[in-house]
């Protein structure tokens, strides 16, 4: 790594951000190929690592021979405007490059919020920010995903929006950049495609959204799935087992935009997800979709996957559930997956707003999925409602609160309850792209009676969201070009990680708008019917026409049903042209649960946690009994960039290891049953180890060499596993075995890289009798005495100097300051390594 760079990340918070090490990594060679794309999520690597739409199109690109794709994720600000200050280029996180150095940047647009992230990760890749004041040396700056929408208020900056989705349209993008090396001429043809909107080409051209018919069937997938060694904010393995919604809820952009819906065929689910569980050893998967109940072989796959992930460790998660499809026997597969807790999205609290929404759901239908999820054992429930909504009255507000107040008589009290209120945002390409929002004032006084009317129940709790976060959320997704002039402004004066609390300013938005005399209020206003829309020229699939007739049956709070009922399907030929998304080409596919592997048919599956008596699944109690008779202390080196490993996350690492492995694993007791494992003391972020190592519980004797070969299965680079000693067998320990407890001094090399005077303070040091500092740990202070925890310090060569010290008291960098005069924040291209631990008696 640039050493420019390891200096940074030695003073930045969690450095492990910034470089890669993932399990399931493709680090082609950037230099080996002319076609080289980086997706960029702009947000912090703990979200882009759990996007799956990135990781599908980056595992794409990199299964083409002819091209390369590298990910990168817009950095915290304590990196990113260090970069800034350095004047150092920000980089992909597999190839080190800088991306200005890549064909094609690709932006996902997620979430409104993070738009001037896109600008701050441009300025720091040093690009400009304005399409039109690019050159033919700069990459093409590409944008989709959902609010790809409204492309209007990124037109100042984006060179080429993707609208719809990408699968498919990404390999004939590659092909078009391998065949044109001139930037002028990419975009030109670019301009050409019909899911391409182009600001500087595209003024007059209906764009049709791209759908990803093949997704049914398809395995083109992110598969085998990256896995973070940095946890990300959902740390498991995501199935996505369909695409789109029927259900028409006139609030919902998602469920609009990927219409027509697609299910994915069971056996495919089955074996990806059997197959990356296995390999990769994931402790956690998810059944992802807009409404996964919806899903038309949800409970045999369910059953499958549950019967033959028993026994393996991992658990099973099914976000996304509607209310009327959960009855006793899902509530009971739910149950057996360790979900103690049930979400349901009433939106609304009475019926008549329900049917405003056409969210086709009743009181009875919330109270029976309660009962069902309480009845198999849940104990919680989460409800998500909207206030502001159109045509919403003060009576539709005190249906909330009554709608709790029942929900709280008929669970007796006995279930805890979350209620999150959220300001309704109209959302373009939805019935209600026209509609009003509410004033700041009334959806304050919405919320505020809501929680107020509900605080005498201590257990419920009760969180809405910030309301100019929803202000800001509707100006970005129903502006039009004006509105970029505002974010570029915004920007500049300071705004960026909107999303975030600690960053978001309301008042730097709105006098952004000030400045540049723009209407704040126009996109909140809403729209006349018939106005023209910044968004006209985007085609989703679903008409116009559709959308104004579903608004008016909205104001008369008449339903239209779920779409399915008379939709062209793979299964039923009926000729519905209601919404315009089905057609010839597109239609609603749907699987076919004869489809499903049986136990009987499918690939053998290895329980992770395993049986001492036979090759079975046993359910995880069964397997917690066993007899832990071998102890191994296992040694390992972790140098280089792996100096940014925190303990935790190394811990998280060797599990997956030991889980995967062929190794006869104890586990610990508990409800959350892990590998039985000690570690030696940690090591601080920053600081090598050469000779570092834990101890390991096994059922069973498995030769020295052995157990270390099946651990050096897993390569991560930089991190190798050195030598395994038996150290407990059949009730004994051997005579030369040291408890982990025992190790309380360790020995460290120390190498300044460049001239320093070492002898200087080190003679310093010893000279004088008492060496004491003010170490503060928790707000209290206490003195320490250097001459206490170090036992030796003496200069070797090569700017190098050696210490034996205490390992508790004080650290290498209390060390560094208080002798050396070396702040931790300067200690980035200060190589220090922990060779040895050692006990002082």
């Amino acid at each position: 790594m640039n050493k420019n760079i390891n200096n940074l990340l030695a003073q930045v918070e969690k450095p492990l951000r910034y470089i890669d090490h993932e399990i399931n990594t493709f680090h082609k060679d950037f230099n080996a190929y002319n076609t080289k794309f980086c997706f960029i999520y702009p947000d912090t690597y703990e979200l882009g690592i759990s996007h799956l739409g990135i990781k599908i199109l980056y595992s794409i690109i990199n299964k083409q021979v002819d091209a390369m794709a590298d990910r990168a994720y817009t950095p915290w600000p304590d990196f990113g405007d260090k970069l800034l200050a350095e004047n150092i280029p920000l980089y992909a996180i597999e190839s080190k490059r800088a991306l200005k150095d890549f064909d094609c940047l690709c932006f996902t647009l997620q979430t409104e919020l993070i738009y001037t992230n896109i600008l701050y990760t441009l300025e720091l890749a040093q690009i400009n920010l304005r399409n039109t004041q690019r050159n033919n040396d700069d990459p093409i700056i590409m944008a989709g995903g959902i609010n790809a929408i409204n492309p209007q208020p990124l037109s100042l900056f984006i060179d080429a929006f993707f609208i719809g989705e990408a699968e498919e349209g990404i390999i004939e993008i590659k092909n078009i950049f391998k065949q044109e090396k001139s930037r002028q001429k990419r975009l030109e043809r670019l301009a050409k495609l019909d899911y391409m909107y182009l600001p500087e080409y595209s003024k007059d051209k209906t764009i049709h959204a791209a759908k990803y018919m093949s997704f049914t069937k398809s395995e083109d997938t992110h598969f085998p799935q990256i896995v973070p060694l940095l946890e990300g904010t959902h740390n498991r393995y995501t199935a996505e087992i369909m695409r789109g919604c029927s259900r028409g809820c006139r609030f919902c952009q998602a469920g609009m935009f990927y219409r027509p819906v697609r299910e994915k065929n069971p056996d495919i689910i089955i074996k990806q997800l059997l197959s990356d569980i296995q390999n990769s050893g994931w402790d956690q998967a998810s059944l992802m979709s807009l409404s996964s109940s919806d899903y038309t072989c949800i409970k045999p796959l369910l059953t499958e996957l549950i019967n033959t992930l028993s026994g393996t460790g991992t658990s099973l998660s099914l976000p996304s559930l509607r209310i009327d499809n959960l009855d006793l026997n899902l509530a009971e597969l739910l149950n057996q997956i360790k979900k103690t807790g049930i979400t349901l999205a009433p939106e609304a609290g009475t019926q008549r707003l329900r049917d405003v929404i056409n969210k086709n759901l009743t009181e009875d239908d919330i109270l029976n999925a309660i009962k069902f999820a309480f009845d198999a054992g849940a104990k919680l429930v989460k409800l998500y409602f909207m206030i502001g909504l159109p045509y919403e009255e003060d009576e539709d507000i005190e249906g909330i609160i009554t709608l709790v107040e029942n929900i709280i008589a008929f669970t007796n009290k006995k279930m805890r309850i979350n209620v999150s209120i959220s300001p309704f945002v109209p959302k373009p390409g939805t019935p209600f792209q026209w509609a009003k929002m509410n004033d700041e004032e009334s959806v304050l006084k919405k919320a505020l009676k809501i929680k107020h009317s509900l605080l005498k129940y201590k257990f419920i709790k009760i969180s809405y969201h910030t309301i100019e976060l929803s202000f800001l959320e509707a100006v970005l997704c129903r502006g039009d070009k004006d509105t970029a002039f505002v974010l570029e402004s915004a920007y500049k004066d300071g705004a960026k990680f909107d999303a975030w609390r600690e960053f978001f300013d309301y008042d730097i938005w709105t006098n952004a708008a000030k400045k540049l005399n723009y209407n704040w209020y126009k996109p909140i206003n809403g729209f006349e019917i018939d106005a023209p829309l910044p968004w006209d020229n985007i085609n989703i699939g679903v008409t116009k026409n559709f959308l104004k007739q579903e608004l008016l049956k909205a104001q008369q709070a008449v339903t239209t049903p779920d779409c399915k009922t008379n939709a062209i399907t793979n299964q039923n030929k009926h000729n519905c042209k209601a919404c315009g998304a089905c057609n010839t080409d597109n239609y609603i596919m749907l699987a076919d649960q004869k489809t499903i592997i049986s136990n009987d048919n499918q690939q053998t599956f290895i329980p992770m946690i395993k049986s001492q008596t036979d090759n079975t699944h046993p359910e995880i109690p069964q397997n917690l009994n066993i007899q832990s008779n071998y102890l191994y202390r296992i040694f390992y080196s972790k140098l280089n960039d792996l100096k940014y490993f925190t303990h935790l996350d190394f811990l998280r690492l060797v599990h997956r290891f030991l889980m995967l492995s062929n190794l006869k694993v104890t586990f610990s007791q508990g409800f959350n049953p892990h590998p039985k494992t000690a570690f030696c003391p940690p090591l601080s972020s920053g600081i090598e180890g050469e000779n570092e190592f834990f101890d390991i519980w096994l059922s069973e004797y498995v030769d020295e060499n052995i157990l270390i070969k099946e651990l050096q299965r897993f390569k991560i680079r930089d991190l190798e596993f050195t030598k395994a000693i038996l150290c407990y067998k059949d009730k004994e320990y051997f005579k030369n075995y040291i408890p982990i407890s025992a190790f309380d001094t360790e020995l460290l090399n120390i190498n300044f890289n460049n001239s320093y005077p070492i002898e200087m303070y080190i003679s310093q040091y010893i000279t004088n009798k008492n060496f004491t500092f003010t170490k503060v740990r928790k707000g209290k202070e206490k003195q320490v005495n250097l001459k206490d925890i170090i036992y030796s310090i003496e200069p070797l060569e090569n700017n190098t100097f050696q210490i034996i010290k205490k390992i508790n008291g004080a650290s290498v960098f209390d060390i560094l300051k208080f002798i050396f005069n070396i702040e931790r924040h300067s200690t980035g291209n200060i190589d220090i390594c922990r060779k040895e631990l050692l006990c002082s008696e």
